[in-house]
């Protein structure tokens, strides 16, 4: 499923190159299942993950990202800032108090300022190096983020004892029906091998809404992991800054 490319490919770039709610995570307990399950349909399912999604517009959030790859891991400290159809930038810091980059995702375009080696690589989101994985496709990065992802309305629906499955192919997307989120994702190989999987857990509950505090995007074929864990979150704040605010002078590399 290419839902994350974008992600990934800006946080393993990085890595290599160099009315509001807020929220810290307090893991909220499972709830139970609904009285019809396992009854409801796959469009019944898409229509009850998206409810009341469409409230969140952007967001501020401090948070953790871990990335694992053949070529570098790096654990990094993160100030985003995100907005729905809009632009995605991150500061970043190895610790110490120091930013050690700037990142943006704009609809077609990425950017990244590193400031240690005073560096601007760029480049078009469609002209990813082929260094880097192809995990996202999707120019929507912000419900992949928030972890309010919502399966398609005409997949076949299987369940379990406990989760809904819901099938197309070789893709898979399990939604727990108790809190009405997707939490995993998997895309397989003709071999039956897992070629992608997300990851959606340790849910906290804002204005209403149970959104998971960590998000797990593995190719494990390739080696490949991005891994967010969210420390704090502010929903809607009534202003947000994209300015990467490099100096003229830093050299500009261009990435294709």
């Amino acid at each position: 499923m290419n839902r994350t490319r974008s992600l990934f490919v800006l946080l393993a770039v990085t890595a290599v190159l160099a009315g509001c709610a807020t929220s810290s995570p307090t893991v909220t307990p499972r709830g139970t299942l609904p009285a019809r399950f396992p009854e409801h349909s796959a469009s019944e399912i898409r229509r009850l993950v998206r409810a009341g999604t469409d409230t969140l517009r952007s967001y501020r959030a401090e948070a953790q990202i871990a990335i694992q790859s053949p070529e570098r891991s790096r654990t990094l400290s993160a100030e985003m800032r995100h907005r729905r159809r809009d632009s995605l930038f991150l500061s970043l810091s190895p610790g110490m108090g120091i930013e050690a980059a700037r990142a943006l995702v704009t609809p077609d375009s990425f950017f990244v300022h590193n400031r240690i080696r005073s560096r601007l690589s760029y480049g078009s989101r469609e002209d990813t190096p082929p260094s880097l994985p192809n995990v996202l496709a999707s120019r929507n990065l912000f419900a992949p983020l928030l972890g309010t992802t919502a399966p398609p309305a005409d997949w076949d629906v299987s369940a379990d004892s406990t989760y809904y499955h819901l099938q197309k192919g070789r893709r898979t997307y399990l939604v727990d029906p108790a809190r009405w989120r997707v939490v995993r994702y998997e895309e397989r190989d003709a071999e039956g091998r897992l070629v992608e999987e997300h990851t959606f857990s340790r849910f906290e509950q804002v204005g209403g809404l149970l959104l998971p505090t960590k998000l797990v995007f593995r190719q494990p074929q390739k080696r490949r992991s991005a891994v967010v864990s969210y420390r704090q979150r502010t929903f809607n704040p009534a202003q947000l800054q994209f300015g990467l605010e490099a100096p003229a002078s830093v050299e500009h590399r261009l990435i294709q």
